[in-house]
């Protein structure tokens, strides 16, 4: 028999301690957790090929939403969410586009986080390219949205 494998998560974000206290909590609900302060790092994980990610709008000199399109790129079956102080219509529109399934604003809970996960985890991720299912921004359906490209 072979045993459940853990699901495994990618947190980017440049405040160490959000970061630590965010991958404590979800290592303590049994996901494999890799974290990332920079673009580089994040990257750097792509071979791991976590099945969840967590990505900050802002993460230091770099954009998070370069970390996003780089890790869809490597990663197309990725389930992301965007998590953000700063929070706008046109970041949200663009995370969306880029592949993210989810957009939530700080200061959030981490149930939040991983309900945003598993909302998003249900839209049949692994038989669909990202954007054959319809987003969810704020526990909102947008309407059906073509692919951006």
């Amino acid at each position: 028999m072979i045993p459940n494998k853990k699901k495994s998560i990618l947190l980017v974000d440049d405040n160490v301690p959000l970061l630590t206290t965010i991958a404590l909590e979800f290592s303590d609900k049994d996901y494999e957790v890799f974290t990332a302060t920079s673009h580089a790092e994040a990257v750097a994980h792509i071979q791991n090929a976590p099945e969840f990610a967590v990505i900050d709008i802002r993460i230091g000199g770099d954009k998070g939403l370069h970390v996003l399109r780089d890790l869809m790129e490597a990663i197309p079956s990725l389930i992301a969410v965007m998590l953000t102080g700063h929070g706008s219509i046109a970041s949200a529109v663009n995370a969306i586009k880029l592949g993210a399934r989810n957009y939530i604003t700080k200061p959030c809970t981490i149930e939040s986080i991983e309900n945003a996960l598993f909302q998003t985890d249900s839209l049949g991720r692994h038989d669909q390219a990202p954007c054959d299912k319809q987003p969810v921004w704020a526990g909102w359906w947008f309407p059906k949205m073509e692919p951006p490209y």
